[in-house]
């Protein structure tokens, strides 16, 4: 069990491990349709509804934004030198609504519950549940930890839910009660509530996609520009950040903008402890992101001799500090 208030914050590498892409490697899923199936998908649109080759979802998005709109939204995300898709709709207000549907159709597919258990040489959400957060069901709410994911996938929740339904023998209404003793806000959205959780814009944690099931992910997708302080999620999260005595960043990007936006480098304070994974980063990039970025309020101990950790086995490595 947690017992010191911790917080984890978590990018796009943390949802690696469970299928899903990188903010740069959704880009490029949403750029293939233009290099492989955009004109094809755009007559499937034009098709009558009784013709095999029909398709429901790009009608509905050609409908919806049409089709020159869509055809320049390709073509100018492929020319831009934001490396994520919400970088570059923070800029081009009239692509928003688009964007979030065409992330919202690339993500969904790729939830799928197998994919939760599919690599547990890589399985930090199960490392993290049975080595440091298992308790009696009655003591697991008593967990001092909170999660602020950059990420719109419920994976997380829906692995944390299914655990403690199969471990405790309870219901799907019961685990996912208990787990909303524990904070995990998506501060950009999310693709839908899970239904355990709000039956108001939910849907299951599968890869079906319809129209509607398009809408209910837009709806609950942020695109964030200014008025992070008057964001209640972003609200919570400093909060949340101010009071934690242990932060540690999974899976994280060190994008100077999420920092900002975070208030990192005003609310760390000497008196945390501050870990984070630097995968597959070089040294200068870790200095100039990680430490700079934090103002230095991070030992480097912690992050120089670990670039090549996944989550993983970067938590195995600290565990000792998991407490």
């Amino acid at each position: 069990m947690i017992t010191n208030p911790t917080v984890f914050i978590l990018g796009a590498g943390a949802s690696k491990p469970y299928g899903f892409p990188t903010g740069m490697g959704l880009k490029n899923e949403i750029l293939k349709i233009l290099g492989k199936s955009l004109a094809k998908n755009l007559q499937r649109a034009k098709l009558e509804k009784n013709n095999p080759n029909y398709s429901e979802v790009w009608n509905y998005i050609v409908e919806e934004y049409g089709e020159q709109t869509v055809v320049k939204f390709f073509n100018e995300l492929r020319r831009s030198g934001f490396s994520s898709v919400d970088a570059f709709l923070e800029n081009r207000d009239i692509y928003i609504d688009l964007g979030k549907t065409l992330i919202s159709m690339e993500l969904i597919k790729y939830e799928d519950e197998n994919q939760l258990y599919s690599k547990p040489q890589e399985n930090w959400y199960q490392y993290l549940y049975h080595n440091t957060l298992r308790a009696s069901f009655d003591e697991f709410a008593d967990n001092n930890v909170a999660f602020l994911t950059f990420n719109y996938d419920r994976s997380l929740e829906q692995f944390f839910m299914n655990a403690i339904m199969s471990d405790y023998g309870k219901t799907e209404n019961e685990s996912a009660s208990l787990m909303q003793s524990i904070p995990i806000i998506h501060l950009h959205g999310l693709l839908g509530n899970l239904p355990a959780f709000s039956s108001e814009s939910s849907r299951l944690y599968n890869s079906s996609i319809t129209p509607d099931i398009l809408e209910i992910c837009r709806s609950k997708i942020k695109i964030i520009h200014e008025g992070i302080s008057e964001d209640e999620q972003f609200k919570e999260a400093h909060k949340l950040l101010s009071e934690a005595k242990q932060i540690w960043f999974l899976g994280f990007g060190y994008d100077k903008t999420n920092i900002e936006r975070l208030n990192l480098p005003n609310l760390l304070r000497s008196n945390q402890n501050v870990f984070g994974t630097t995968f597959e980063m070089e040294q200068g990039e870790v200095m100039r992101y990680v430490y700079n970025g934090l103002n230095g309020k991070i030992e480097l101990s912690n992050i120089l001799d670990k670039a090549g950790y996944d989550n993983l086995n970067y938590l195995r490595h600290y565990c000792n500090h998991l407490l």
